[in-house]
């Protein structure tokens, strides 16, 4: 606290615009949240920067706390709705003074359903209690830059009004492949915008409509591909089709990182076969390469297509 006094002294005369520059560059000290309490014009510039992603330092022991301020955004209706069958919500905060949720531009999934997971035991209450969160996240007044959409996700959030609003500038894909397929294409429909790929492929549940994802985006400069095998057989054909729409943006991809999270059953030899896609790619431009248990052959003929940007 008194550290964050001595430094509105110096920054006493600054305005709101610099202040925020500031801020932002300050957030990930740990002493960035005392500065709330500085003054109110401090805590007016905080906030929306603490909630551009409010999952990302989010600790176990605080997802209660978080779950409650983001039940106390619900109308009356809504909440004593839900506080009939899940007794921790009737202590939930009053309406709060800043709408925080507004300030929010990472949207996840993952840890919205894994909360809700963690502290509701029923399954009806679960749904319940995530339809109404997830209608509170989507709407025309909420625009998101990250998105995060985990494993067997099949809420039907591409029916929700404000969908298109919400999703249309996404810079940042992150997502199992393995979700419901009404959602992927009310995805494909409105998003051309990624900058940023993140896909978590699972051996024989291969969606063959994330390759029309990847062919439209007007500017995808960074790829991540995480692969997980449990079995020694590949289904070749469907490397072979994400293979075509990631050559139509070899000029731009500027990062490439592939991950095989765990060794298949059988011979090594058999992932030659996952992978043999790369031997004719060519990402002219590509400036960072990660590979984690990919077979040494494949990332050679890679790294020879490249017109020496390399540089990681």
């Amino acid at each position: 606290m008194q550290q964050c006094s001595n430094i509105s002294l110096l920054f006493v005369s600054l305005d709101r615009d610099i202040l925020y520059l500031v801020f932002q560059e300050l957030h990930n000290n740990k002493s960035f949240y005392s500065c709330l309490l500085v003054d109110k014009t401090w805590c007016e510039i905080i906030i929306p920067i603490l909630w551009k992603n409010p999952w990302k330092f989010l600790k176990e022991e605080k997802e209660k706390l978080l779950l409650n301020v983001i039940i106390s955004h619900l109308s009356d209706k809504s909440r004593n709705n839900l506080s009939q069958d899940i007794d921790f919500l009737t202590n939930s905060y009053q309406r709060p003074l800043f709408n925080y949720i507004s300030f929010c531009k990472h949207l996840n999934f993952n840890r919205i359903i894994k909360i809700i997971d963690t502290l509701i035991s029923f399954e009806e209450r679960k749904i319940s209690i995530k339809n109404e969160i997830f209608n509170l996240f989507i709407n025309e007044d909420r625009k998101y830059s990250h998105l995060y959409i985990p494993e067997e996700f099949d809420f039907q959030i591409h029916l929700i009004p404000g969908f298109k609003h919400c999703f249309s500038e996404i810079k940042f894909l992150s997502c199992n492949i393995k979700i419901n397929d009404n959602v992927l294409i009310g995805l494909t429909e409105i998003i051309e915008s990624i900058k940023e790929l993140e896909l978590f492929i699972q051996e024989n549940n291969n969606n063959y409509g994330f390759s029309r994802i990847i062919e439209i985006q007007k500017g995808l400069f960074n790829v991540y591909l995480i692969i997980t095998v449990q079995h020694s057989r590949f289904d070749e054909s469907f490397y072979n089709i994400l293979e075509r729409p990631l050559i139509k943006h070899a000029n731009n991809i500027q990062n490439l990182k592939l991950i095989k999270e765990s060794i298949p059953l059988g011979s090594y030899d058999s992932t030659y076969y996952a992978w043999n896609c790369l031997e004719n790619l060519s990402l002219p431009y590509l400036k960072t390469l990660k590979a984690r248990q990919i077979p040494t052959r494949p990332l050679i003929s890679l790294i020879k297509n490249t017109y020496g940007y390399l540089n990681e």
